[in-house]
């Protein structure tokens, strides 16, 4: 017959085996309590040193132990770094950079824009034959006797001028003004003209009377040169008639002037037939909101629009003498 066990002995074997696997997770959970509890041991001791670099959580301060260290670590390479070997590598990047602004420099001047003024004057000079010229026909077509730099720059544009416009700008505008006139470009120039309008203004009252009166008599479409120097000294110009013949020319391969060339404001008001042209001159340009009263005669015209008007308005019914 087979060997049965007793009960007893299986179950104090089945209890002993119980009761081991009870002591093994006891151990188990003893063996893990010891490694946390050495763990946070670890960690509040390591949080106790002074030699960490925040001292808290939080707290940005460095030990005075470690900024110690930084601080003698960092005077150590820089000693390192003066020496001879430092001071030759500072020159060679000093002379790099001297020769980068030199290249920019010379890349500037090959665009004229280095040059400034005299290499834009010979720009102006090349392309219009005189600086008065390309002032008046090219900078200042207005007419205004002075342009700001947002009306500079665009004409520089027109013209195709690719220089340093800033600075440009700076040397023509010293004063900081704000605008720049023929002055700034040709001073001898500026001067001669200022002088020859005050002059023929003076003895003739307008731009228009010198020239019907004083420069063309005749009434010729275009007068030479001969024919300008000759009448300049007929009126008692005490200039020079040729250098104000050349600066009042606009068109260079045109060797005679007109009246568009003299005075282009009132020029234009001439084709307009305005009735005040004969008060408008160079750089008096008259303005919207201005009325001047006319200084010449009235066209048949104007005189028979002006009395329209007048007998349109209120108690404007009657006709005085001076209408009649």
């Amino acid at each position: 017959a087979p060997h049965v066990p007793p009960r007893g002995g299986g179950g104090a074997r089945g209890s002993s085996g119980s009761g081991g696997s009870a002591d093994a997770a006891s151990g188990q959970g003893a063996a893990g309590g010891g490694f946390v509890s050495k763990f946070l041991n670890r960690t509040r001791k390591a949080a106790s040193t002074p030699d960490l670099r925040l001292q808290e959580a939080g707290d940005e301060t460095v030990s005075a132990r470690r900024k110690g260290a930084l601080q003698k670590r960092f005077g150590d390479f820089l000693d390192r770094q003066y020496d001879a070997k430092w001071s030759l590598r500072r020159q060679m990047a000093i002379m790099q950079r001297e020769a980068l602004v030199e290249a920019a420099a010379d890349e500037d001047s090959f665009f004229l824009g280095a040059h400034g003024v005299e290499g834009f004057k010979r720009m102006l000079v090349g392309r219009f034959g005189t600086i008065t010229a390309a002032w008046r026909a090219g900078i200042d077509r207005d007419n205004h006797g002075k342009v700001s730099f947002g009306e500079f720059q665009r004409c520089c544009q027109n013209l195709g001028f690719t220089g340093n416009l800033k600075k440009l700008w700076a040397e023509l505008d010293r004063t900081g003004s704000g605008f720049v006139s023929l002055r700034e470009l040709d001073p001898e120039a500026a001067q001669g003209l200022a002088d020859f309008r005050a002059f023929v203004q003076g003895a003739y009252g307008s731009t228009l009377s010198a020239w019907r009166k004083g420069i063309n008599p005749k009434g010729l479409k275009r007068v030479t040169e001969e024919q300008f120097t000759e009448r300049c000294r007929a009126m008692g110009y005490q200039g020079d008639p040729k250098k104000v013949f050349r600066w009042l020319r606009i068109d260079m391969s045109k060797k005679e002037l007109t009246l568009h060339d003299f005075d282009p404001v009132t020029a234009a008001a001439v084709v307009r037939a305005d009735p005040c042209a004969e008060g408008l001159g160079a750089g008096q340009a008259r303005r919207l909101n201005e009325s001047p009263v006319p200084t010449a005669a009235l066209s048949p015209l104007a005189a028979a629009r002006q009395l329209r008007l007048s007998l349109a308005s209120p108690g404007g019914s009657r006709l005085s003498t001076p209408m009649l």
